[in-house]
């Protein structure tokens, strides 16, 4: 989720070789020969103006002294790889055509996910100049955790007892060992926050010591037994809004109703181009701002980076962000502990306009998607069926001019004519996670044109690991909710909470992925009725989801935070300390771990928000059933305050969903 957000900020929150690659069809994989949060709320203000499973494990209070260096981890368990299954023979369309993770058996593999979102490069209050909130050198978390500043909105990553056997690190809340923590709490997958401007600090160099950072995490979670998916991630775009690479050019002023504003996390000073937009809020919103939506555009456009190359795969932003990946594969392509590499948190669409408003259904296809295969070819090897780029242009630019699209017309015009060049470490054994626009969070379905017709000419990838990771957030952020309704009142939309798992199994079969929901969460105090929802939605999809979030803080000096949306609550400060964490919410736990329609824990939530099947739901069935919640409200037995949101939503529909551009590969309705 990241501060960005399907649409907002969330509650705080947040040297090539030649391609040489086979195709093993026996194992159904790539074998390389090894050469917090405002929304959406805010994009429809501008358009229209547990049981307690919290076990304390061993108690030990014994580590590692203080600033000496920590041997190599202790294994817990083995790490067989997963894979994803295509199934054959099943009706196209149908739940069991969906692919699905699995072992080397074929079976079925359900993980349960947190979000350790403390690695993030986060804007807060009193923030200067680049260096992040908390230390990336590894040994400044050598048996110790830094202090916990919070005015960060996330408490720092640690395990102070790593140099002790897994069975005697402490998982007691208060003892600072996350990774003993996490797996006492009965979790077994992390989803590892981790932003761009500390992977590449400087144009063309990758951080070694912030992979270092990164592999000491990994190598705590291999001690317990928790797989890690590397996120790539942003909120915001960047924190770096106000000091951008192209800060001579003379600032525009800001419009009315535009405060002052900044980004939050993801890329780093010089990637950021916002060609004098100003950094503002439209409404008090800081997704909604103008210089972000510049920043974008020109990352879309993958536009050039000033000064030497480096170690980037090209000179492009796009070029140096799949850079960035490959460093990441570089160093955790054989690790058996990473299970995958998402490749951008909630993606967001560019717009040079005021406000910053796009046609998401082309943005999806012709900017998102083929990024995504640029991102896949240049990690695994995969040449779907074209001829490679080259170095020279290594995203294909020239090459499309060169080749047109009449060389190939069974293509989509959104397809690249040439794969990217394949990165020095191809991935071939981990997942490749890819996420829908952040938008999808506000109507529970993906708006894209590349489905059904258009996929079947070309399919997305052929990588057979492929993961589509939506965040969904039902009554949460999704339209009912952001314009004040609740989730057992109506009219309402999404009508259930599995109908945001029935179109991500629609998408994801579509594209040829299995599902990984990487986000979902809730305000506390709403858990019995919509985290219960949310899990028995899961459950009944049979899919892996990582919960957003693991720890934070409030976002503010040592305050106490009412509402934190962690497994364990927020700190408060004693006699001018504030500890890693607060108590753990048992009650919260015990519906993330456990079945609370069969087993009784909290109030399941009414029959009308369990329907009994969780077959997909195709796009135009999604997008109908949109439209007639937009004729609920607007209906003449509508309140006057109904027919204000049926403008407000009317208003967004018309931004985000339509009418959307021709294209001969969409689909009827679609």
């Amino acid at each position: 989720m990241g501060t960005s957000g399907a649409a907002g900020a969330r509650h705080h929150k947040g040297g090539r070789q030649p391609l040489a690659t086979g195709y093993d069809r026996r194992a159904g994989r790539t074998a390389p020969r090894r050469s917090r949060r405002s929304r959406l709320v805010a994009l429809a203000a501008v358009t229209v103006a547990a049981a307690t499973l919290a076990a304390c494990g061993s108690s030990s209070t014994s580590g590692a002294a203080p600033g000496t260096a920590s041997p190599a981890p202790e294994t817990l368990a083995a790490f067989p790889p997963l894979h994803v299954v295509h199934p054959s023979g099943a009706a196209p369309g149908t739940a069991a055509a969906v692919p699905y993770l699995a072992d080397a058996a074929g079976q079925r593999v359900v993980l349960r996910g947190v979000a350790a979102s403390g690695f993030e490069d986060q804007a807060y209050s009193g923030a200067t100049g680049t260096a992040p909130h908390y230390p990336i050198d590894p040994s400044a978390y050598d048996g110790r955790c830094p202090a916990n500043d919070g005015r960060a909105p996330d408490p720092p990553v640690c395990e102070v007892e790593a140099a002790l056997p897994p069975g005697r690190q402490s998982s007691a809340p208060g003892s600072e060992d996350d990774f003993a923590q996490m797996r006492a709490d009965g979790f077994d997958l992390v989803r590892l926050t981790i932003d761009w401007s500390e992977l590449e600090p400087a144009p063309g160099h990758y951080s070694t010591t912030f992979l270092d950072r990164i592999a000491q995490v990994v190598g705590w979670a291999g001690q317990q037994g928790i797989r890690v998916i590397l996120d790539l991630h942003q909120d915001g775009y960047s924190r770096f809004l106000t000091t951008p690479a192209d800060a001579s050019v003379p600032q525009q002023a800001p419009p009315a109703g535009c405060t002052p504003s900044n980004g939050q996390d993801g890329a780093p000073a010089w990637a950021v181009f916002t060609d004098g937009k100003p950094s503002c809020a439209f409404d008090g919103q800081s997704q909604l701002n103008p210089a972000a939506a510049e920043a974008w555009a020109n990352f879309w456009a993958n536009r050039t980076v000033p000064g030497p190359q480096g170690e980037a795969p090209g000179t492009g932003l796009q070029d140096h962000y799949i850079g960035a990946l490959e460093a990441l594969a570089r160093r955790f392509a054989d690790s058996p502990v990473v299970l995958g590499y998402e490749l951008m948190n909630e993606p967001m669409p560019g717009s040079s306009a005021i406000p910053p408003v796009a046609n998401l259904y082309d943005f999806s296809d012709q900017q998102l998607l083929p990024f995504y295969e640029r991102a896949i070819e240049a990690l695994t090897g995969v040449r779907d069926n074209k001829p490679t780029c080259p170095a020279s242009d290594p995203s294909g630019t020239a090459a499309e001019a060169a080749l047109h699209r009449t060389t190939i017309p069974q293509v989509p015009a959104e397809v690249d004519p040439c794969a990217y060049p394949p990165g020095s470490t191809l991935v071939h054994h981990q997942l490749i996670l890819f996420e829908p626009t952040g938008y999808r969070n506000l109507v529970d379905f993906s708006p894209q044109l590349s489905t059904g017709n258009a996929l079947a000419a070309h399919p997305f990838s052929q990588y057979p690991d492929i993961a589509f990771a939506p965040h969904i957030y039902t009554h949460v952020f999704t339209v009912d909710t952001l314009l004040g309704a609740s989730a057992t009142s109506g009219p309402e939309y999404p009508p259930s909470y599995t109908f945001g798992y029935a179109t991500a199994e629609a998408e994801a079969a579509s594209l040829g992925a299995a599902v990984v929901v990487t986000e979902f969460g809730d305000p506390p105090a709403k858990d019995s009725t919509i985290l219960a929802g949310m899990v028995a939605a899961q459950r009944q999809a049979r899919v892996s989801t990582v919960f957003w979030t693991w720890k934070e803080n409030c976002g503010a000096t040592h305050g106490p935070c009412p509402n934190g949306w962690g497994v364990y609550g927020p700190p408060v400060p004693v006699d001018g300390h504030l500890a890693q964490n607060g108590p753990l919410d048992t009650y919260r736990l015990a519906l993330l771990t456990s079945n609370p329609v069969f087993d009784g824990i909290g109030r399941p939530p009414a029959t009308t928000q369990q329907p009994p099947s969780l077959a997909p739901i195709t796009e135009p069935v999604a997008r109908a059933r949109f439209d007639a919640y937009l004729a609920a409200l607007g209906s003449p037995s509508a309140s006057t305050a109904d027919h204000t949101l049926a403008a407000v939503v009317g208003a967004l529909a018309g931004a985000l969903l339509g009418p959307p551009s021709a294209d001969p590969n969409a689909t009827a309705g679609g």
